[in-house]
């Protein structure tokens, strides 16, 4: 079979951390079902970079690349920065309609497969339309939580929706979004995350190289507003006093490092938060091992793979009630802030910091998260696609 994943949420040598876990589901599925799959991942182009930040980073974004043996394309499509956003799916379908017609007459592409439902998923629906391809669309977090609450995105992506073979969503919270939105709900698969336990199972030994002296909370994310950040570093301003030795240390990139830093300058926490910026994804478990806990205050999420992988190294989590965390989350392996705000996330921090977790829990759930039952599931949803077929004309 020849599949195409469509979305540009995949890792690419510009950005190396950017949508590990569509690039790790999709290149176990065609290890383990032996089908062709070829990757095609857009790019916004736009003739003026300077003072654009990310659209000069993806400026150098080669136009082919080959990763873990499955090749990936980049073509470009012109989008103006900041303003784009409602001409956005049209410029994807017109920007990567000449190279999916070049896949499709040299291999015959047998499903395409989405992600990310504004604007990835409403272009592919139309190009599967005019290929007469089936076609599956996967909604990941910020596309069903924030785009698919404004009222244009949110009619195209039920219509979008609609017309798929397939609709997936990662989270039992996304695929109820979706329902709310006019998605019927027997059309909704949750085929939730898994994760590499083997890779992320600590090794003995690990726990004593510590990330740093005291008690260390690890954040793993995007430096934006939606992860809650200066939630966390407010939080932990406040408990200085009750817990002089705690310390953050946040793994990523992104516009608000300037803010979040100047911040616990103005909060005296600079000592005790670090920025550890972009870290390779190979690289996260041995941040984890040499963590007491794993932070995650966001607004907003789908089925985060952080706290699932915080959990198959052994790692107890704080983390908001966004998404689909509640359903990975119970009090036996982490504790969530009751509210999304300063004394919701600072409240959470007191009540795990207070408490001694049952290693053996986590040892007992890490068989659970393995990919193998994700791409079970994918492979029946990929069956009931095929057999719908094309979106109607």
């Amino acid at each position: 079979m020849n599949i195409v994943t469509f979305t540009n949420l995949y890792p690419s040598a510009s950005r190396r951390t950017h949508g590990v876990f569509i690039e790790e589901r999709m290149a176990r599925y065609a290890e383990r079902y032996h089908c062709n799959l070829r990757v095609v991942a857009p790019v916004p182009w736009f003739p003026i970079r300077s003072g654009f930040g990310e659209y000069s980073r993806l400026a150098s974004t080669p136009i082919q690349e080959t990763r873990r043996g499955i090749v990936v394309e980049h073509p470009r499509f012109f989008l103006i920065p900041k303003i784009g956003m409602r001409f956005a799916p049209g410029a994807w379908t017109r920007g990567c309609r000449g190279i999916l017609q070049q896949l499709h007459s040299t291999a015959k592409i047998d499903l395409l497969d989405a992600h990310y439902l504004y604007p990835d998923c409403i272009a592919a629906v139309r190009l599967a339309r005019e290929m007469r391809i089936p076609v599956t669309v996967s909604a990941r977090g910020t596309d069903g939580h924030l785009i698919g609450n404004m009222s244009g995105p949110r009619d195209l992506i039920r219509e979008a929706c609609l017309a798929a073979s397939a609709v997936i969503a990662v989270s039992e919270a996304l695929g109820e979004q979706l329902a709310e939105i006019g998605v019927p709900r027997g059309k909704i698969n949750i085929v939730k995350n898994g994760v590499d336990v083997d890779a992320f199972a600590p090794r003995p030994g690990a726990a004593a190289k510590r990330l740093g002296p005291g008690r260390v909370m690890l954040g793993v994310g995007r430096l934006v507003k939606a992860k809650g950040w200066h939630l966390a570093i407010d939080a932990l301003a406040n408990l200085c006093i009750r817990f002089p030795d705690l310390n953050l240390y946040i793994a990523g990139r992104g516009v608000e490092h300037g803010r979040l830093a100047a911040q616990a300058i103005s909060r005296g926490v600079a000592d005790r938060v670090h920025f550890l910026g972009e870290v390779a994804h190979e690289n996260i478990p041995q941040l984890l091992w040499g963590a007491d806990r794993l932070l995650l205050p966001s607004f907003r999420e789908g089925h985060p793979n952080v706290v699932m992988e915080a959990l198959a190294a052994g790692v107890p989590v704080i983390a908001t009630k966004s998404g689909g965390i509640p359903e990975i989350i119970n009090d036996r392996f982490g504790d969530l802030a009751a509210t999304t705000d300063v004394p919701g996330v600072q409240a959470a921090i007191e009540r795990s910091l207070g408490r001694v977790f049952d290693r053996a829990v986590f040892e007992a759930a890490r068989p659970s998260m393995r990919w193998d039952f994700t791409i079970e599931k994918l492979h029946g949803v990929f069956g009931k696609a095929l057999a719908a077929g094309p979106p109607p004309a």
